[in-house]
């Protein structure tokens, strides 16, 4: 089974069993596309994925990179992907990390004088 495969059961699964023709109609694409994808003839594209990760309220990223990954002609493009994916999976973490420190005032040790505050950006 493909990843294409793979999402697009996911889908139906969160779409309670939607028909093609309902699924194709919820991603804003022809039904036979969906038949492509159900066939593994085809692999979804960009638009497909980022639709499906609004339905999964997942990050568009994710759902790209996975069959992207799967896609890659090579085994370096498909470690990219991967790696890519992999990447995404903690980049929350940091986000939120850096959005707690810079909500509490965290004053950084970065050549700011003893008591300033540094305001930068990271």
């Amino acid at each position: 089974m493909t990843k294409t495969q793979e999402i697009l059961e996911i889908v139906r699964t969160k779409l309670n069993g939607a028909t093609d023709y309902k699924i194709a109609q919820v991603l804003d694409i022809p039904r036979q596309r969906i038949s492509e994808y159900a066939n593994g003839k085809q692999q979804a594209d960009s638009y497909t994925c980022a639709k499906i990760a609004e339905i999964l309220e997942r990050d568009p990223l994710e759902i790209i990179a996975q069959v992207e990954a799967e896609a890659a002609r090579t085994e370096k493009k498909r470690k990219y992907w991967r790696s890519f994916f992999s990447g995404l999976r903690q980049a929350p973490h940091v986000v939120a990390l850096c959005g707690i420190l810079g909500i509490t005032g965290h004053v950084w040790q970065d050549g700011a004088g003893a008591g300033e505050t540094s305001h930068n950006v990271y």
